[in-house]
């Protein structure tokens, strides 16, 4: 996700470069429109009930909702403690 939000600002600050400005609520709509489409249905949803007014509040919600809240390094301890037990298949703890 934040690869995906780091893109589309790159983007963004390009168009500001080339000196043609993406307005906010464009940089939203913009963006949602490369999501699949199930995120893309729940996102225009979104939008209707509570409308982003720029693109820090729409990241800051892309995050939240979409992003792991771990720590990277929590999130390695926990695949380390990972083992397979005795009754497992290899397929199953796969």
């Amino acid at each position: 996700m934040n690869n995906w939000l780091n893109n589309w600002e790159l983007w963004f600050n390009y168009r500001q470069i080339q000196n043609e400005e993406v307005e906010e609520k464009f940089k939203i709509d913009i963006a949602m429109q490369d999501t699949i489409e199930k995120m893309k249905l729940t996102l225009t949803r979104h939008k209707r009930d509570k409308e982003w007014t720029n693109w820090d509040d729409f990241k800051k919600y892309m995050k939240t909702k979409y992003m792991f809240t771990d720590f990277e390094f929590a999130r390695y301890l926990k695949i380390r403690q990972i083992v397979q037990r005795n009754d497992e298949t290899v397929e199953f703890y796969y």
